[in-house]
């Protein structure tokens, strides 16, 4: 598979540090593929596509499902190319599962 563009998600930033942790900087939480929302998972992907292929993907989508995505893809923050290469990994499997499922269906 071609190496995934990295591609940003915001992250929460950890809880306060505990007094015995007070001298520590605080850290970003990672946020890692598992715990991705349907819809991040979706702007992943569009940003993965790239503008061109993502354009002709939203020719295909009701507007409204457009403009939520577009939102999802604006409040994206960071994930690196390892983790935007496991959703496109799951995107995968999904499809192949799918055209499976139809292919037994006319079989």
């Amino acid at each position: 598979m071609a190496e995934a563009a990295p591609v940003e998600v915001k992250t929460a930033e950890a809880p306060a540090p505990a007094p015995a942790a007070a001298g520590k900087k605080s850290q970003k939480l990672k946020l890692t593929p598992d715990v991705l929302t349907g819809p991040q998972r979706a702007a992943t992907v569009i940003i993965a596509l790239g503008v061109d292929r993502a354009s002709r993907l939203y020719k295909y989508m009701e507007p409204d499902d457009v403009e939520q995505l577009s939102l999802e893809v604006a409040k994206l923050g960071f994930l690196d190319s390892e983790q935007t290469e496991e959703v496109l990994n799951e995107f995968y499997q999904i499809g192949r599962a799918s055209c499976r499922e139809r292919v037994s269906w006319y079989v």
